[in-house]
C-alpha cells in the first residue's frame, strides 16, 4: 500500500489503521515526509529493542529521538481521481 501512495498507515498483525491527508496539504505533507525520510537516513535507518522494530527520527527538544514505525521511503499520493467516488 505504502509502495502505491498510500499512506499515512498503521498495521499490527491483520489489522490496519488509514489516515486521510486533506488535499490542500498533501504538498507540505509530503515535503515534510522527505525530510523525515532523510532523518531517518542519517540517523542509520531501522532499530531493534527486543521485538520492537522502528526507525529513528531526529532528535527532539526533550533529547528523545523521533520514532516512525516506516522508513517513509515513498511519498503520498493524490488518488483522489482514480475512483469513480
Amino acid at each position: 500500500m505504502r509502495s502505491c501512495g498510500i499512506a499515512p498507515l498503521l498495521k499490527w498483525v491483520d489489522d490496519h489503521i488509514f489516515f486521510q491527508i486533506p488535499q490542500s496539504d498533501l504538498e507540505a505533507y509530503n515535503m515534510q515526509h522527505k525530510q523525515w525520510a532523510q532523518d531517518i537516513t542519517t540517523n542509520g535507518g531501522d532499530t531493534h529493542n527486543g521485538g520492537h522494530l522502528w526507525f529513528k527520527g531526529a532528535t527532539m527538544p526533550n533529547n528523545q529521538p523521533e520514532e516512525f514505525n516506516e522508513d517513509i521511503s515513498f511519498v503520498i499520493q493524490d488518488l483522489s481521481q482514480s475512483s469513480d467516488r
